[in-house]
């Protein structure tokens, strides 16, 4: 904006009654929150010195009197400090100081409407500084010349699907005399190899803004960072990605819970992630009483990803609502030990008392998402987990097999074209994952579901158990298609800090070291799994973190919607292997080579890489192309593997 407290322009923060925007989740208890606080924070966290104070102030003025204002300062690994401010239609200071008690801080500033009756309100932000202190000083920048770049599409997106991406750096010259900016604009791929160099020059009046835009256009999709080097040696740097869309919108993949901010469901079908995984339809909330049916939670949740043009495997995740259930006060305080927040959900873990009722809400939640919902999974994780009639509790199999034969004929009573998802969703290698099959399980389900977190250990390892798996069901003649509905390798090159985790001691266990193996190890590991009888890939999890914390769970994004590597090499995976995916063959030669060979949208694709530290080249063969993990085409006709996987294609 031009109003400005400080040089010509300032940040400006809206909330609106007449476009209000909402944060969701579906689990446990499903979100759907209206923001009534938005605030500003810098990127990246500021070292300070234990024991001294400091002051944090910026230049605020609200478009009407009496409009709540926060400032925060947030401590790593330690505490949140506020002031709460009411100001109005002229530019006032506010501060906030703290006495550090840790080593780094960030700070915050915006309007906080949580607790006002205002319907909306805009806010202007500037001249925000932080300093050693107990009362700021006059502000000045922190160098004369202020630079840095930020997408020039509107909505800041860090992707695009023309081909072509641009960047505006944006500067200020707050010194008295002009500035003639200089520096090298390079772009940096996957490997980290520059693939386009610039000089840049920007000349700065005294006391003005200026701004320079730089476009970088290819012909390959990819994953690519922008790097602004000064001529003082500070680096800036940014990512990007350009990617081709899906024709048809159709995918193999999807995630495990929708993406909380709506802006990132439509990047993520870009990379074709177009199939969530909802935990939302859970007994407990659609049937609080034993009387009659409420949909209106779920359908909040489910509503608005159709909306968004996102298709919904529909979780069934819980065996009862409290109401119907057996619930063991001491089993279930034994489960939760620390964790006493898990007491509000165990009580839904137990089996119901009444089969019947089951059946009735199986019955009901298929009758009303109907053909809305490409399928219905049948509880999660149960027996090994304490999410669903956990062994720990006294059940076993065959409980669980009365709770999926009870729920597939209640599903089919409603819908017989409807599709039921049933299994232990666990490892294909687990004795319940067997036992599910020699049991009987695959005759109450039409697709069967594993849940994998690889080790961090060589993807190939997994041939053996899904092989088994596989053959034991063809033995059977009960050969069911396979999805994985939970799956998740990480990495992030830009942790907020470090060592930093993904989430709990299972995501942890299948970090990856860099973004490159993480997103090597995404497409390794679809190559296996559809190979092994799996139609659909469920990575975990679509979580939103905040600014400046831990956020490799999500997989794809950083904060904000930058891509990581992973999201490129999932876009060009998502092209090649469709739907409509047919495994061919295991190249058996050359045997320093690891080849799945599937046929797919008219074409042939192989997957292949190696695991040899110098394996010899390898000739592209006639009549083939290879592209490289991003989709990009490879010119060479002889191909030097490593563990990062590329492409065969034909025609």
């Amino acid at each position: 904006t031009d109003r400005a407290y400080h040089g010509d322009a300032s940040w400006r923060l809206s909330i609106s009654a007449d476009d209000p925007h909402f944060i969701y989740f579906d689990y446990y208890e499903p979100v759907q929150h209206e923001v009534r606080s938005v605030l500003l924070g810098h990127e990246g966290w500021v070292p300070v010195e234990r024991g001294r104070p400091y002051v944090f102030s910026a230049y605020v003025m609200a478009d009407r009197p009496a409009t709540p204002v926060r400032l925060l300062l947030r401590e790593a690994e330690g505490r949140n400090s506020t002031r709460d401010f009411s100001v109005g239609t002229d530019w006032q200071r506010v501060e906030l100081s703290v006495t550090a008690q840790r080593d780094f801080m960030c700070g915050f500033v915006g309007l906080d409407l949580t607790d006002s009756e205002l319907p909306g309100a805009t806010l202007w932000v500037d001249a925000v500084q932080l300093e050693p202190g107990v009362a700021a000083t006059a502000y000045q920048p922190r160098r004369p010349v202020e630079a840095f770049f930020v997408p020039a599409e509107p909505g800041d997106s860090f992707i695009a699907s023309d081909g072509r991406f641009v960047a505006v750096l944006r500067a200020f010259n707050d010194s008295a005399e002009e500035v003639a900016l200089r520096g090298v604009v390079r772009v940096s791929d996957i490997r980290d190899r520059v693939v386009d160099e610039q000089d840049m020059g920007l000349d700065l009046p005294p006391g003005r803004s200026s701004q320079y835009a730089y476009g970088f256009a290819s012909e390959s999709p990819g994953f690519f960072r922008l790097h602004r080097s000064a001529e003082d040696g500070r680096e800036q740097q940014m990512r990007f990605a350009l990617v081709e869309p899906l024709s048809d919108g159709d995918s193999v993949f999807g995630m495990n819970h929708a993406f909380g901010d709506p802006f990132l469901l439509p990047l993520a079908h870009a990379a074709g992630l177009s199939v969530w995984r909802d935990w939302s339809v859970q007994w407990n909330l659609v049937q609080p009483e034993p009387d009659g049916f409420d949909f209106s939670v779920p359908d909040v949740q489910i509503g608005r990803v159709l909306e968004a043009g996102g298709r919904v495997l529909v979780l069934l995740p819980f065996p009862s609502a409290e109401w119907a259930g057996t619930p063991d006060e001491a089993q279930m305080r034994d489960a939760a030990g620390p964790r006493t927040w898990e007491l509000r959900r165990l009580p839904t873990a137990f089996k119901p008392r009444d089969l019947g009722q089951w059946a009735d809400y199986v019955r009901a939640s298929v009758e009303h998402y109907g053909d809305r919902a490409e399928a219905f999974e049948i509880l999660n994780e149960p027996l090994y987990t304490t999410y669903a009639i956990p062994q720990r509790f006294g059940y076993d199999l065959p409980d669980y097999l009365d709770l999926l034969r009870t729920a597939y004929r209640a599903a089919k009573e409603a819908d017989p074209d409807c599709t039921v998802v049933g299994g232990i969703s666990g490892h294909p290698d687990m004795s319940w994952t067997r036992r599910f099959v020699e049991e009987g399980g695959l005759e109450w389900c039409d697709v069967t579901n594993y849940h994998i977190y690889p080790h961090k250990g060589w993807p190939e390892v997994y041939d053996e158990a899904l092989a088994e798996r596989l053959e034991q069901m063809r033995e059977r003649g009960e050969l069911k298609p396979i999805w994985m509905t939970e799956f998740g390798v990480y990495g992030d090159d830009d942790p907020a800090f470090t060592p930093y985790s993904v989430g709990d001691s299972t995501m942890d266990n299948s970090g990856r070291p860099s973004e490159l193996a993480a997103a090597a190890d995404l497409v390794r590991f679809a190559a296996i799994f559809c190979a092994h009888g799996v139609r659909k890939v469920f990575y975990h999890a679509g979580t939103c973190h905040p600014l400046n914390e831990s956020n490799a769970e999500n997989v794809f994004f950083e904060y904000g919607g930058a891509p990581r590597k992973q999201y490129a090499a999932q876009a060009a995976l998502s092209n090649l292997i469709g739907p409509d995916f047919e495994f061919v063959r295991k190249w058996e030669e050359p045997e320093w080579v690891e080849a799945y060979e599937f046929r797919s949208r008219g074409r042939s694709v192989v997957i292949l890489w190696s695991r040899s530290e110098a394996p010899p080249p390898l000739d592209v063969p006639d009549g083939m192309r290879a592209l490289d993990l991003m989709g990009a085409e490879l010119p060479a006709a002889r191909l030097v593997l490593d563990e990062v996987p590329i492409y065969l294609v034909a025609p």
